[in-house]
């Protein structure tokens, strides 16, 4: 009994965790950074695909529709993805699992070009972070606001967030729509600047 009690400690201590990331450095490393409308949803070729009207290109070349993988591909991987949603998106490479390291952890099997010729629309690519890099917009008293998990994407001390969609949840929050787009500027000019410096 003693020795139960030990290993279901001993386990329990022992998870998989989304290590915090700086939104900033997110955002640098992020191969296209949209906002877009979610036109639909569906399973490809065993993959939850969502298509993504884009409204806004802020990183990445000028897209009218993109892809994204919308289902987890790991255990503390909350990609997902609602049909009608606004979702500021921060997205990179989707490479064929297949030939790759996240190979014993990704749990879409199929490669790009299998889900293409099933009718996915070029480019997919995957969500930033274990899902973090999707941030539904909502309206607040007439003003926009993106809702993001602040304990795995930490934001400077300056900006402001409040109580996202699901008080209860207090790492969920949400910041000013306005207030990101500026981070964002912020970010990509200080590594542009810093590219320039190398």
């Amino acid at each position: 009994m003693a020795l139960a009690l030990i290993v279901v400690g001993f386990s329990n201590s022992l998870h998989a965790r989304v290590a915090p990331a700086d939104f900033s450095t997110l955002v640098r490393r992020a191969d296209v950074v949209v906002l877009g409308k979610v036109i639909s949803v569906e399973t490809i070729n065993g993959v939850k695909i969502a298509r993504v009207k884009v409204l806004e290109t802020y990183k990445g070349r000028k897209l009218d529709v993109l892809s994204f993988v919308a289902q987890p591909t790991w255990t503390c991987d909350i990609s997902d993805a609602v049909k009608g949603e606004t979702a500021l998106l921060l997205l990179h490479s989707y490479k064929n699992p297949r030939k790759t390291s996240e190979q014993a952890s990704f749990s879409p099997r199929s490669s790009p070009e299998e889900l293409e010729a099933r009718g996915a629309v070029k480019p997919i690519l995957l969500l930033m972070d274990s899902g973090r890099g999707r941030m539904p917009v909502r309206t607040i008293a007439g003003q926009q606001y993106v809702t993001l998990w602040v304990d795995d994407l930490r934001l400077p001390a300056s900006v402001r967030t409040v109580v996202g969609p699901r008080p209860k949840s207090s790492y969920i929050r949400s910041v000013r729509f306005s207030d990101i787009v500026e981070l964002m500027g912020t970010s990509m000019a200080l590594a542009a600047h810093s590219d320039r410096q190398h």
